[in-house]
């Protein structure tokens, strides 16, 4: 089985954290410390920093303290990350809390770091976004945790993250090989009228296999990036590490030309026995639902009795030519007082139609390992034509 290319709406959602550690820069999490609401942001390599020099000398238990306390920018609703020494206060709370208390405040912190952790997982495929490049055209040049662009007061103090500054080295990178490959474009037209034409159509095969490699190569890590956030393969897999009938692969003409050619010769892969084996479950419980009808039907005339008049809600009156013409004029074009009747329900009509009976190749057969149109019965129309004749008498019934 193939699964088609991922589009850009599909893989959105998969980026919702980490458009997050990119603006405003960190995620967030609410606890309840004794009727107080404190809002927690995920650690920074700065914020460890400022750890390690507040606890040096600190046990265990301490250390923890003070991470909360450094991550806590919100305190019912005042946010602190203007204030450099609020950690300090924070904390002065935070030590009378006993450590069965504690613990669970510590661990909703790990909770957000190990969520920044999958988000910058997909760090590389969403560079390769429209979305994220319009993003960076939008700052012209701003700082990424500028007030003005995150819109929370504070988080210019906090700098940059280990994601926003990835980000932003791409983007400056991508600018320039843009630029450069203006310029390249700008120099081969220049360049064109002196270059012979088989040299020429050398040069511009060389860049458009350049550009779609680049643009193969984007789609695939987009691609893996999705199946792996959706659970279809692991972190450390790749779709040539997957095994089975599921290949995420991009099926190309020939595939489907084999495909074709397989079914026309009855050769079943993996995909196609599972496939059958559904149906199969499917007729076998229509065909057990078929006879408790039968049966309930024979019951019910065992006891009632055969009888040969028709007994039903809706009294069935015989029309003539006449009358059925006048019934179903259009009137207004809708159809009034005409009920219809259907010979069967509507799963039965789409079992009839698609599952009753396998799709036949119809004409098509593999004679000698290719595809060919069988061969028609000799002259087996053609035989019941010629054997056709007219009754002795015909003649005299039109006499």
């Amino acid at each position: 089985m193939s699964l088609p290319e991922t589009t850009p709406e599909d893989r959105r959602l998969h980026y919702e954290d980490l458009e997050k550690c990119l603006n405003p820069g960190f995620l967030y999490h609410q606890v309840n410390v004794g009727g107080a609401r404190l809002v927690l942001r995920n650690p920074t390599r700065s914020d460890i920093f400022l750890v390690q020099a507040r606890s040096k000398f600190s046990d265990d238990i301490d250390w923890k303290r003070w991470c909360v306390a450094t991550c806590t920018w919100m305190v019912n609703g005042y946010i602190l990350l203007d204030e450099a020494n609020a950690a300090a206060l924070v904390y002065d709370v935070l030590k009378h809390l006993p450590e069965k208390s504690f613990n669970p405040i510590f661990w909703a912190l790990l909770s957000l770091r190990n969520r920044v952790t999958r988000a910058l997982r997909g760090l590389e495929a969403y560079c390769f976004e429209g979305y994220s490049r319009q993003r960076w055209h939008s700052l012209n040049g701003a700082n990424l945790s500028s007030e003005t662009i995150t819109g929370v007061p504070g988080t210019s103090r906090l700098g940059l993250n280990l994601g926003q500054q990835l980000w932003v080295i791409y983007n400056v990178i991508e600018d320039e090989r843009l630029r450069d490959e203006r310029q390249w474009v700008l120099l081969r037209s220049t360049m064109s009228p002196h270059l012979a034409k088989k040299s020429w159509d050398q040069l511009i095969s060389a860049d458009k296999s350049t550009e779609n490699r680049r643009r193969d190569d984007r789609q695939r890590e987009r691609d893996l990036f999705y199946y792996r956030s959706i659970g279809a393969l692991a972190w450390d897999e790749d779709f040539t590490d997957l095994q089975g009938p599921a290949r995420f692969k991009r099926k190309s003409v020939k595939d489907l030309q084999s495909e074709f050619y397989s079914w026309v010769a009855g050769e079943k892969d993996e995909h196609d026995l599972i496939v059958e084996d559904y149906k199969r479950k499917i007729r076998e419980a229509h065909q057990r639902a078929h006879q408790r009808r039968e049966e309930r039907r024979k019951k019910v005339q065992e006891l009632f009795g055969d009888s040969s008049g028709v007994t039903t809600r809706v009294r069935m009156l015989g029309y003539t030519a006449e009358q059925l013409a006048n019934i179903l004029k259009d009137q207004s074009g809708k159809r009034r007082n005409v009920a219809q009747v259907h010979d069967q329900g509507r799963e039965e009509y789409l079992y009839d139609r698609y599952l009753k009976e396998d799709p036949s190749a119809g004409a098509l057969a593999v004679v000698d390992g290719t595809l060919q149109m069988a061969e028609e019965a000799p002259g087996a129309l053609q035989d019941q034509v010629a054997n056709r004749r007219l009754a002795p008498d015909i003649l005299k019934q039109w006499e």
